[in-house]
């Protein structure tokens, strides 16, 4: 990309006499800057080591430049900016864009695990993002609107839906999943993914989606179990919560959360105090929210050492 293609898509101005016009790559990360960048400086302390490790060229909200030699490109809106930039960085790409929600992008990820490119960072990262080593960009918010068109017809035929386990036909095969009935749209929204895509899909591979956790009391793992603990770090727990009452309300559910919510739950402060309340409560379901491995959870029994009898 030159200047000028840089000052029409930003709508900057140039603030200084370059010596060169052409930039090699387009980064906001200083640790990517090399001789030919044009930087982004998003973070204005970085703009004279970006000129020292060679860039060419800055975006900036600082009017006075500290380089007449380097192009010195001054925009009043520099997220407006970096957004225009994004968008022509995609306009003529062939990449399939598509947004997903996060349960979507979990079951994605698990019915093909390799040959998608799951974007994670913020999106301003995009702007390092090489397209020529992906074939689809799968992400979970974006800027830009989905490239892929998808069909509204349901893929599957669902036989039987559970708290826990669905049936469905799918291409004319039966499959037992593991999965709550609750997340079957979002099952849904991933096989169209799919079949836009051409890619095959063994759904035997989804596994137990969410992973329940089958104990006694104790909290030990237990094949006659009392009670199903769900973990999860999100809110998005409440949803199965209420998917559960509505599908089995003869359990008794507690929801355990450090956060205030707009409906019934117990909040816990430390990891001792919900193992405690873990095993003191009455309950078939406990739908723990935060960040707590089950690990953390589970019974250990004690084990002795050699120096007890002493």
């Amino acid at each position: 990309m030159n200047v000028d293609e840089v000052l029409s898509i930003t709508r900057g101005t140039l603030q200084s006499n370059p010596v060169v016009h052409t930039f090699s790559h387009i980064t906001h990360t200083i640790e990517r800057v090399k001789k030919g960048a044009l930087f982004i400086a998003l973070e204005p302390s970085y703009l004279d080591l970006a000129i020292k490790l060679g860039a060419y060229g800055v975006l900036t909200n600082q009017k006075n430049p500290s380089d007449l030699e380097i192009a010195w490109i001054y925009v009043q809106n520099l997220q407006d900016a970096l957004n225009r930039l994004l968008y022509y960085k995609f306009m003529d790409s062939q990449i399939p864009i598509i947004t997903l929600s996060r349960i979507e992008c979990l079951l994605l990820s698990r019915l093909v695990p390799s040959g998608l490119y799951f974007f994670k960072g913020e999106i301003v990262d995009l702007l390092d993002l090489d397209l020529t080593t992906i074939s689809a960009l799968i992400m979970q918010e974006s800027f830009l609107a989905n490239s892929l068109k998808l069909v509204d017809t349901l893929p599957y035929q669902i036989l039987q839906e559970q708290l826990l386990a669905s049936t469905i036909l799918y291409k004319n095969r039966r499959y037992h999943l593991k999965l709550a009935g609750l997340y079957l749209p979002e099952l849904a929204k991933v096989l169209q993914v799919c079949q836009a895509l051409n890619i095959p899909v063994e759904l035997n591979r989804l596994g137990a989606f969410p992973k329940p956790f089958y104990t006694n009391k104790r909290l030990e793992p237990c094949a006659q179990y009392s009670q199903i603990l769900f973990l999860e770090k999100h809110k998005e727990m409440i949803n199965l919560a209420i998917y559960a009452q509505r599908k089995a309300p003869w359990l008794k559910q507690i929801i355990f959360t450090q956060e205030e919510l707009d409906m019934p739950h117990i909040l816990y402060k430390t990891l001792h105090e919900l193992k405690t309340l873990l095993t003191s409560q009455i309950y078939h379901l406990a739908f723990i929210i935060g960040e707590v491995e089950i690990t953390d959870l589970l019974y250990k029994p004690y084990k002795k050492s050699l120096f007890d009898a002493l």
